[in-house]
């Protein structure tokens, strides 16, 4: 999402930011492979819970809503908000030049508000390769969240074009004009 902010704002070309979103995306299913890897080898030894069953319950922290709960237009509008605020705080604190150099702390901040607003209703994905990664990486166990998945696309995306252009319009530093 935030890859694709920048693309928008013209702050990456496109050659790159494709190179940086499949990187992106190859880099969360090796994770989510990893991941499934770590849980699976639970309960090696007698232990009460098996790998199979540790993968089952976590899903390895793949992002889901509860459609009794949760409406899909309503996820997506709770991922647009949270993707907006993470990629506003990204442009404003570490791609302004003319930022202080917070960015990690303004960007972990927002990071850590989002998920404790938005994590019991949506799972605060705000990254679609996230997503993307665990669900791989999940095999059967994620399997029944593929349905859920196109939210997690829409909602970051839509949420990251939305911060750029309002970044680009009200507080971005534009050069001289030319008479």
């Amino acid at each position: 999402a935030v890859t694709v902010a920048l693309l928008a704002a013209r702050r990456i070309a496109p050659g790159p930011a494709v190179a940086y979103i499949m990187a992106q995306c190859v880099g969360a299913s090796i994770a989510g492979f990893l991941l499934a890897f770590i849980y699976g080898s639970l309960g090696v030894g007698g232990a009460e819970i098996t790998g199979s069953q540790a993968i089952a319950a976590s899903k390895l922290g793949t992002p889901a809503f509860d459609p009794s709960v949760v409406k899909p237009m309503m996820a997506v509008i709770v991922e647009i908000a949270l993707t907006f605020l993470l990629v506003f705080a990204v442009f404003c604190t570490a791609v302004d030049p003319r930022a202080p150099k917070i960015g990690g702390f303004g960007i972990g901040l927002t990071v850590t508000m989002d998920i404790l607003m938005g994590g019991p209703i949506t799972g605060a994905a705000m990254n679609p390769a996230r997503t993307f990664g665990t669900l791989i990486g999940g095999g059967n166990a994620t399997a029944g969240l593929w349905s859920q998945h196109w939210v997690y696309w829409l909602g970051p995306i839509l949420g990251g074009l939305l911060a750029a252009l309002i970044y680009d319009v009200l507080i971005r530093e534009r050069g001289p004009t030319k008479a």
